[in-house]
């Protein structure tokens, strides 16, 4: 037998618009002090005559970011997408927490939250990924000259010093996407009526691969 229906008042168009102005407002901070660290280290580099190393680094840099980070917002979103709970009966119209009520938003209205705050996770971690933009650059520039193999695993110098500092990089970001997945997912199972815990076990499916590798 099926649980009542609940008819849980969406969550209004301001709260998407936040989100919005939010990602808006962190992206237009960044270019403002992204903007000033260029001009002066223009200036310093030019004056070294290195400026095409800077300019080297600054496109690395760029690359890095615009990669990790469209990458990672649209992976967060279809993991936000895959561990939200179904819309309609399942969902309570509001958590009690002693005398408050906690109004929680449907389904639906959880689905349109998951593109913006992606898009702003999967900023912060193009940031992170382009303070490390050397171990990329090692491994797109890296030489396969060497004929120093490993005895145990039989694999060249070359692979220890350029590619496994890369594969470490994408192990450790698989893991956090994998945390926050399933984080959202505990979160959401909280408020399913049903506790199913279907999200939460894809999450946590997702959370041990990430582990395994």
């Amino acid at each position: 037998m099926r649980p009542p229906s609940h008819h849980a008042t969406p969550l209004p168009r301001p709260a998407r618009g936040f989100f919005v102005r939010l990602a808006l407002l962190v992206f237009l901070l960044i270019a403002a002090l992204q903007s000033i660290s260029i001009y002066f280290e223009t200036l310093w580099y030019g004056s070294l005559g290195f400026e095409s190393v800077y300019w080297y680094r600054l496109r690395m840099q760029s690359l890095v970011f615009l990669v990790v980070a469209v990458v990672s917002a649209i992976i967060l979103r279809l993991v936000f997408r895959l561990v939200t709970p179904p819309q309609g009966y399942t969902r309570r119209p509001f958590l009690q927490i002693g005398q408050e009520a906690i109004v929680i938003p449907t389904a639906d209205a959880l689905k349109r939250l998951a593109t913006p705050a992606a898009v702003i996770i999967g900023i912060f971690f193009g940031l992170s990924f382009s303070a490390d933009w050397s171990t990329f650059a090692l491994f797109a520039n890296r030489s396969t000259t060497s004929t120093v193999v490993d005895p145990i695993f039989n694999r060249p110098l070359s692979f220890y010093l350029f590619t496994l500092p890369v594969l470490e990089e994408l192990a450790g970001w698989l893991l956090a996407v994998s945390v926050i997945g399933m984080i959202v997912a505990v979160v959401l199972a909280v408020t399913d009526m049903l506790a199913t815990f279907k999200g939460v076990s894809l999450a946590l499916c997702i959370l041990l691969v990430a582990i395994a590798l």
